[in-house]
C-alpha cells in the first residue's frame, strides 16, 4: 500500500471516528483515545520509513513530509526538514526521547486536531532551530502548541504562534528562547536567527528570553489575525529576559523575587501579584526602567510599583549597565636603568584606572618605589587596578567573580577580584613579565662637532643609550684620551689636546671608546659617526674611528670655514644654479654620508646644523 492510499484510509477513519465522538458520552470517549492514537501512530510508522538517514548529529533523518516529521520528532535524535511547507492534520506528536530538530526555512502548520497538546515533550530535551520565517504554528484549534513537562525546550530562531490558546506551557521545565535578531511587529526578521512567540506559561523551572519578541499580534506564517491576548506568566518559575521585547509580563503571587531577573529589552505592560515585592525589585543591579519622553529622550520610570502599564507605541525599556567582557592595557614594559612607568593606558571603552594608585610595580614579589630603576636578573610583575565607568559594568559569572579576558600590551593577563571590592566594579589585571634581560645594543650612533677652523675639539659627543665612554686601558698612561675620546692631526701627526684648535686645511681623525653601561649587553653590528658608517673593533669595548677630509666637514665653498654661505652653495649646485663644484667640494659636502654618489638636501641640512652648533 503507497502513502497516498494510507493518507486517505487515515483521513477516512478520523472522519469516521470524530462523527462517532459526537454521539458518545465524555467517559466513553476518553475510553478509546488510547487505542485511536495507537492506530494513528502506526498508520505514520508505515508512511516514514523511507526517510534518509541515521539520526546522528553528522547524518540526521531527512524528512521531506508531513508523516516524516511527525514519526521522526517522536523516534529522537536528529532530525533536518528539507520541505518548504508541511501541513499536520488531526495528530499529537509525542516526544520522550532528546530531540534536535533543524526546521530550515520551513513553515509547519498544526489544526483541526482531537488532542489539546499537538507538541507534547515529556522528561525530554528538545532543540528546536529555524531560519528565517521557518518555524510551527497551530490555527483554528483551541489547543496548546508546545507542552513540556519535566523536559526542555530551547527555541533558536524562527516564529512560533498560535491563534486560539496558549503557545507554549511549561510544568518544571526549561524554556529557552535564543535569538541574535528581532522580530519587528510587522512580522519582518531582521536577522535569519531572530525568534518569535505569541505567549508562553510556566510553573516551575525556568524561562529564559535571549533577544526575542514574545508578542500575540499576528499569526505571521498562516496570515490569521491572532484572538489570543494572554500574557506570559511566571508561577513559582525562574525567569531570565536578556531581550528583546514582551508585549505582557505577569508574576504570580508565589514566585520569589530571587527567581526573576530582568536585565534588557522592553515591555508594555508587566504585573508583580506578590505582596512581597516591586518591579524594581526585578530589575539587574544599577538598571532602571524608562520611557521614551515627548522629545525622544529617556526618562526614568518610577518602578518601586506593582504594575506598569504602556502602550504599542511606546513600550517602557530596562535600561541596564553594558557588560564589559574584555579589559586591554598598555604600559612600558621593564627595561633595564629605567623607572617604572605608573601612567597605564587604557584601550577598553566604559574602563578607567582606579581612582587610588591603580598601578603596582613588582621587584621578586616585593613592592616597587615609583623611583626605582628596573635591574637585570630580577622579576617583575605588574597589578593594575579598572574601574568601570557609570554606565558600564564587569561581567562576572553566577559566584560574583569577574569574567573577563585581560590583556596587556597585546598578550594575555590575568584579571582577578580587587581587594575588598564588587567584581562588577573594580577588577585587578596583573601580568608577569618574568626575568628582566639586559637590553641587547646592535647599532651605536654618535653625533659630535665636526672640526672647524679656529674651534678647539669636542671632548662631549652624544652617543645612543646603553653606551658608555671609556678610555682603553691599553693607552700608556692615557695620553690624550679624554674620557674615551680621542682626537689625531693627521697633517702634523699630534694628538689634540682639549685646549687646541683646528687648523685651516688639516685632515683629522676621530677616535671613539666606549662599553655597555650596567644594563646593556653588546652585539654591536653597525655603527655611525655623524651619519658616517664606520668599521666596529671590538666585542665587550668597541673601539671606532673616522676621518673628517680637509678638517672641514661641510666646507664646500673651501674657505676653511662651514657658514651658511656653504649650505648655499650646496642648494645652488642641488637646483643646477651652480653646477661646477670641485672633487674636493663635492666630498666636503657629503656631511650625512660620504658614500653616496652625490650630496642632497639633507646635507644642507646637516650644513646648517653644524653653523647653528658652533655659534
Amino acid at each position: 500500500m503507497n502513502r497516498s492510499a494510507l493518507k486517505r484510509i487515515g483521513t477516512i477513519i478520523i472522519a469516521a471516528v470524530v462523527n462517532l465522538f459526537r454521539r458518545m458520552r465524555k467517559n466513553d470517549i476518553r475510553a478509546v483515545c488510547a487505542s485511536l492514537f495507537a492506530v494513528a501512530a502506526a498508520m505514520l510508522m508505515c508512511t516514514a520509513v523511507f526517510a534518509q538517514g541515521s539520526g546522528t548529529k553528522d547524518d540526521p533523518y531527512i524528512v521531506k513530509d508531513e508523516a516524516g516529521f511527525v514519526y521522526y520528532c517522536q523516534q529522537g535524535g536528529y532530525v533536518k526538514v528539507e520541505a518548504e511547507e508541511l501541513n499536520i492534520d488531526s495528530t499529537q506528536i509525542n516526544i520522550i526521547k532528546d530531540l534536535d530538530l533543524d526546521m530550515g526555512n520551513c513553515v509547519c502548520t498544526m489544526d483541526n486536531g482531537i488532542f489539546n497538546r499537538r507538541i507534547f515533550i515529556n522528561q525530554a530535551n528538545v532543540t528546536i532551530s529555524s531560519e528565517k520565517y521557518g518555524g510551527i504554528c497551530l490555527t483554528g484549534s483551541d489547543d496548546i502548541l508546545f507542552y513540556v513537562n519535566l523536559g526542555s525546550l530551547t527555541l533558536n530562531g524562527g516564529i512560533y504562534t498560535n491563534a486560539a490558546k496558549r503557545t507554549i506551557v511549561g510544568a518544571n521545565s526549561t524554556i529557552t528562547l535564543n535569538g541574535t535578531g528581532a522580530l519587528a511587529r510587522s512580522g519582518e526578521l531582521d536577522s535569519d536567527v531572530g525568534i518569535g512567540v505569541d505567549d508562553i506559561n510556566i510553573s516551575g523551572g525556568k524561562l529564559t528570553v535571549n533577544n526575542g519578541w514574545i508578542h500575540p499580534y499576528v499569526n505571521y506564517m498562516a496570515g490569521h489575525p491572532a484572538f489570543n491576548s494572554y500574557p506570559v506568566v511566571i508561577e513559582n518559575a525562574g525567569f531570565e529576559f536578556n531581550g528583546s521585547g514582551i508585549s505582557d509580563i505577569k508574576i504570580t503571587e508565589n514566585t520569589a523575587a530571587e527567581n526573576i531577573i530582568l536585565r534588557s529589552g522592553s515591555f508594555e505592560h508587566i504585573l508583580v501579584e506578590s505582596s512581597d515585592y516591586n518591579i524594581s525589585d526585578l530589575l539587574d543591579k544599577d538598571s532602571y526602567i524608562a520611557k521614551y519622553g515627548e522629545d525622544r529622550s529617556l526618562e526614568k520610570i518610577n518602578a518601586d510599583v506593582k504594575e506598569l502599564t504602556g502602550d504599542i507605541s511606546n513600550n517602557y525599556i530596562i535600561i541596564s549597565p553594558m557588560k564589559v567582557s574584555d579589559a586591554d592595557v598598555s604600559i612600558t614594559p621593564p627595561k633595564a636603568g629605567e623607572m617604572p612607568d605608573m601612567a597605564a593606558v587604557i584601550n577598553t571603552d566604559g574602563v578607567t584606572l582606579y581612582e587610588t594608585e591603580p598601578v603596582t610595580w613588582y621587584k621578586d614579589g616585593a613592592i616597587m618605589k615609583d623611583s626605582d630603576v628596573f635591574e637585570a636578573g630580577h622579576r617583575y610583575g605588574l597589578s593594575v587596578w579598572l574601574q568601570a565607568q557609570d554606565g558600564y559594568r564587569f561581567a562576572t559569572d553566577e559566584s560574583l567573580s569577574p569574567e573577563v579576558a585581560g590583556s596587556l600590551n597585546g598578550e594575555a593577563a590575568v584579571i582577578n577580584m580587587a581587594y575588598e571590592q564588587e567584581a562588577d566594579k573594580v577588577i585587578e589585571l596583573s601580568y608577569d613579565f618574568g626575568t628582566l634581560q639586559k637590553n641587547i645594543l646592535t647599532d651605536a650612533e654618535i653625533t659630535i662637532n665636526a672640526p672647524q677652523a679656529g674651534n678647539t675639539p669636542d671632548f662631549s659627543p652624544e652617543i645612543t643609550q646603553g653606551c658608555v665612554f671609556k678610555t682603553p686601558s691599553t693607552a700608556l698612561g692615557n695620553s690624550y684620551w679624554y674620557n674615551g675620546i680621542r682626537w689625531f692631526d693627521e697633517s702634523e701627526s699630534v694628538y689634540m689636546k682639549p685646549e687646541d684648535k683646528f687648523v685651516k686645511g688639516h685632515d683629522y681623525t676621530l677616535q671613539l671608546n666606549f662599553k655597555a653601561d650596567d644594563f646593556t649587553a653588546f652585539n654591536i653590528k653597525n655603527a655611525a659617526i655623524n651619519g658616517h658608517s664606520v668599521d666596529v673593533y671590538g666585542s665587550s669595548e668597541i673601539r671606532i674611528e673616522y676621518t673628517f677630509k680637509e678638517g672641514l666637514m661641510g666646507d664646500v665653498d673651501k674657505n676653511g670655514f662651514v657658514d651658511e654661505a656653504d649650505a648655499a652653495v650646496l642648494m645652488k649646485y642641488i637646483t643646477g644654479i651652480e653646477p661646477v663644484l670641485s672633487e674636493l667640494q663635492l666630498e666636503a659636502a657629503k656631511v650625512t654620508d660620504n658614500e653616496k654618489d652625490k650630496p642632497d638636501m639633507l646635507d644642507v641640512i646637516a650644513i646648517l646644523k653644524i653653523v647653528e652648533n658652533s655659534l
